[in-house]
């Protein structure tokens, strides 16, 4: 399958985007340039041979962040717990 990748590093692990970028590949041997822009509110922009071909949010779209666990309050332990 032809594809293009997009990886992130972070904090020494790579990231590799959710899903998958247009692939933009004419004919072998041709060059083109690829940018990726990261901005201060941790928006991406994507562009190959200057088209746009990705917007989107870093933190929505790799899996950066490990998700947060919220505290059930309904949650208890069993009556017939045992604390080793």
């Amino acid at each position: 399958t032809k594809r293009t990748h997009l990886i992130f590093s972070y904090k020494g692990k790579n990231v590799l985007k959710k899903q998958d970028l247009p692939y933009k590949q004419e004919g072998e041997g041709t060059s083109h340039l690829y940018r990726l822009v990261l901005k201060p509110d941790n928006t991406v922009r994507v562009e190959i041979d200057e088209e746009q071909v990705y917007e989107g949010s870093l933190k929505e779209d790799w899996e950066v962040l490990k998700p947060k666990e919220i505290a059930d309050p309904e949650d208890k332990r069993p009556d017939d717990w045992v604390d080793d």
